[in-house]
Parts: structure tokens; sequence; C-alpha cells
């Protein structure tokens, strides 16, 4: 009987240790789900960032073409949104270079036109050049959106600015005649992996790069 008790003992004792274990590699099993879970969202993410960026570059680059309008795309990049605007005055792009002046980043051409406004007289204003004035596009098929709360705009870098932009609102310019400006967009997540959204003047093909794609001189492949 005594032989028979232990006995029973070792095999309770053995049964709890087999149910540790089972307990351990479940919680193993979840634990790993969970992490390939939170990757996967994140990864589907930014694939479905750089498909929304890419098909609103595709559109609004048609959508110049076949109104006949001036269009653009703003990349605001601290608040990880974008807009799609359009005007009907005709304007053409100059070649700026930025500076960071504290927290704000300006080009030369906005320092140039505050510095000679102090001694612009009415005769200069009225050969001054008009601006084009953008309204925000109303369409069912395209608005001004925000990327999803995981992904966010790491920079930009478009033809009529000389540096990569990092902070602040810069745009992508469409025209009438099936134009626009060579851009690479740089979307990122939390751990750092980034997807390149490349934008080619001539023919307006838009393409999208699972990886970092360093910029290329003017001109298409």
């Amino acid at each position: 009987m005594g032989k028979r008790q232990e006995v029973m003992r070792c095999y309770e004792r053995g049964i709890t240790l087999i149910e540790f274990v089972v307990v351990i590699a479940i919680m193993a099993f979840v634990m790993g789900v969970s992490i390939m879970s939170l990757n996967n969202v994140t990864a589907s993410d930014m694939r479905s960032a750089a498909s929304q960026v890419s098909s609103a570059l595709r559109y609004l680059y048609n959508y110049a073409s076949l109104t006949s309008r001036y269009c653009r795309f703003g990349v605001r990049l601290q608040e990880n949104s974008y807009s799609v605007e359009c005007s009907d005055t005709p304007f053409y792009l100059k070649k700026t270079k930025l500076s960071v002046v504290g927290d704000e980043v300006k080009n030369d051409e906005e320092k140039e036109s505050k510095s000679s406004g102090l001694f612009e007289d009415q005769n200069q204003a009225i050969f001054k050049e008009r601006k084009a004035e953008f309204v925000e596009l109303k369409s069912r098929f395209l608005k001004s959106s925000k990327l999803p709360d995981s992904i966010y705009f790491d920079s930009l870098l478009v033809s009529h600015i000389s540096d990569r932009v990092f902070k602040g609102t810069e745009y992508i310019y469409f025209f009438p005649a099936g134009q626009t400006e060579n851009a690479y967009i740089y979307l990122a997540d939390q751990k750092q992996n980034i997807y390149t959204i490349r934008v080619f003047a001539l023919s307006g093909r838009v393409e999208v790069y699972n990886k970092f794609i360093e910029p290329e001189s003017e001109g298409e492949e």
C-alpha cells in the first residue's frame, strides 16, 4: 500500500511538471504569434500607406493633364498628412535652396521677397509676379488625408528644391501638359523601415520600393 501511494505521488508530480512545460510552450507560442501579428500589422500599414500615396500621385497627374489645371501634392512632414490642391492660374517654378531658421524651414525666395518688400513701391508692385491661388481639390476619388498612426513621412526630395526636406510642408507640382517633377517620398515606421515612392517627371510614372532609394541626377531611366 505504501509503495502504491509513493508511485501515485510521483505520477502526480510528473503530470504537474508536464503541465508546467505545456503551459510555458503555449505562452511562448502565444507571445511569438503576438509579435508576428504586430509586425504583420505594421508591414500591412506600410504597404497600405505606400499604395495610398502612390495612387493619389497617379490620380493627380492624370487629373491635371485631363482638366488642364495646375495641381500640387502637399506633404506635411510633421503632421504625417498630405493635401491635394489645384489652381487655374498658370505659374512656373524656381529652383530654391532651403535653410533652417530656428524650427522653421524657409527658402531663398521667401527670404528675398520679405527683405525686398520693405523697399517696394507701388510701381514695382504692378510688375510683381502673380502667385497661383491653390484650393483644395474636392473629388470623391481623391482628398487630403492622413497616414496610418504607425507610419510617418520621413523626408522628401523634389526637383525644384536642391535639398532633402525633413520638416515643414513641401509640394510636388503637376502641370496641364502632362508634366510633373522628379520626386522621392520616403515613408518610415517606428523600426525605421523605409519605403520609397518615386515620381518620374517626363512620364508621371510612380514606383514604390520597399527600401531606401538614393536619388539620381535629373532625368529618367
